[in-house]
């Protein structure tokens, strides 16, 4: 349910909608709110997706700085989703060996949700006229996805197109 009102606060936001999207993004925080789920995976990845769509009205509304703030909240949850998947055993390069019990939480989507949070991270810096930081950031974004999905991926095209408007805002070609 959660990743369903998630689907639609985006799908607002293509629309340029954004009460649509606030509204699907109180839906989920009501719906975190009354649940606690004991597993703490389920926890993290519920409090992820709510700070990464807020980060995604933000980013679209032009609040740059509480853009960051969610972003990096999201990033924290993500890389904590990784460090316990990598304490349990279950390596990212050797997940398409073998299939986890619980593949909804799998190291290798934290990583492309990890390269998505680190693009807009760097979308956020750009915003707020941060280049260097924007700069390092869509580098960071960049070598993951090359790292882990190749570079033909849609995760390295959109980090690299990040990267080159960042580049070409900084006067560079």
């Amino acid at each position: 349910l959660l990743s369903t009102y998630e689907d639609i606060g985006k799908n607002c936001l293509l629309l340029g909608d954004f009460d649509c999207a606030n509204k699907s993004l109180a839906q989920m925080e009501i719906f975190r709110s009354g649940k606690n789920p004991n597993r703490v995976l389920v926890r993290l990845n519920w409090d992820s997706k709510i700070e990464r769509l807020k980060a995604k009205i933000f980013l679209d509304e032009g609040k740059f700085t509480e853009a960051e703030i969610s972003l990096k909240r999201a990033e924290n949850y993500i890389n904590e989703i990784t460090q316990t998947n990598k304490n349990r055993g279950f390596e990212v390069l050797d997940l398409e060996e073998r299939a986890t019990e619980e593949a909804a939480f799998s190291s290798a989507g934290a990583f492309y949700t990890l390269i998505t949070i680190k693009d807009n991270l760097a979308k956020s810096y750009l915003g707020q006229k941060r280049l260097i930081d924007a700069e390092l950031k869509a580098r960071d974004a960049l070598s993951l996805a090359l790292d882990r999905s190749g570079p033909n991926s849609r995760y390295t095209a959109t980090a690299l197109m990040t990267l080159s408007q960042i580049v070409s805002e900084q006067g560079r070609n």
